[in-house]
């Protein structure tokens, strides 16, 4: 059996079947997409999953990134469960991951795709992305924040960065910074720091001398510190499995 099937079955047990209706994905036929570009070569198109709750954003979303000739949707998903065994069978370049979802989070779900034999580039976006939202979200593994209030081209243009290998957070102020940190203890303090420095975890591992188990039960911990409380007025700790 290989890795891609090892990771969706384990996937699969992180988020166990629920009672209720059943979330289905959809995978797109690449080749009856509409292109922009019809002579661009399809094996070089970015692959991308889209999760969403919210029908109508889905195929918005997916409809606007199929117009551009180098993005192909692969597949998208209502629930966090679906998204993670989809992004285990079709290896997406880039997970476009909405915060909220009926049966966990984004950032839960981020650290769960971070965990598979191939991991995307992770783009997780909210209606409420602020200082808070974002730090908890470099901590999950996120490559991008973006606010829902700006999804459209400003999407497509992260995406493009993400599929180059960059980063695209935006900048969370000192102050907020400061006000995050001191809701943790000195350990977690300097892993937050180094976290929205763009250290890489190996990095941090060696220079904190933890070992990596470690380094992973602190970033669940800080993720859920930090999301704790939402400012606007909801429980924010993420409702999925961190495995």
């Amino acid at each position: 059996m290989g890795a891609r099937s090892l990771g969706r079955q384990s996937c699969l047990r992180m988020f166990p079947r629920t009672s209720g209706p059943q979330m289905t994905s959809r995978s797109f036929d690449i080749r009856a997409s509409r292109r922009v570009d019809d002579g661009e070569a399809l094996g070089g198109a970015i692959r991308v999953l889209v999760v969403d709750d919210h029908a109508a954003v889905r195929m918005g979303l997916g409809g606007l990134l199929e117009d551009h000739s180098d993005l192909a949707v692969v597949a998208t998903t209502a629930s966090a469960r679906e998204a993670l065994a989809e992004a285990a069978r079709v290896a997406p370049d880039v997970a476009v991951v909405d915060y909220h979802l009926d049966d966990s989070d984004g950032l839960s779900l981020c650290r769960a795709i971070k965990r598979l034999p191939r991991p995307p580039r992770v783009l997780v976006y909210s209606a409420y992305a602020d200082g808070s939202l974002t730090a908890a979200a470099v901590v999950a593994g996120a490559d991008a924040v973006v606010s829902k209030g700006t999804l459209g081209e400003e999407v497509v243009r992260t995406i493009r960065v993400l599929a180059h290998g960059r980063r695209a957070i935006p900048p969370i102020p000192r102050a907020v910074q400061g006000s995050l940190r001191a809701r943790l203890e000195p350990t977690d303090q300097t892993i937050l720091g180094m976290l929205l420095q763009g250290i890489a975890p190996s990095e941090i591992v060696d220079v904190l001398g933890i070992s990596p188990s470690r380094l992973e039960s602190r970033r669940t911990a800080i993720v859920k510190e930090l999301m704790s409380t939402d400012p606007h007025g909801s429980n924010l700790e993420p409702a999925g499995s961190w495995g």
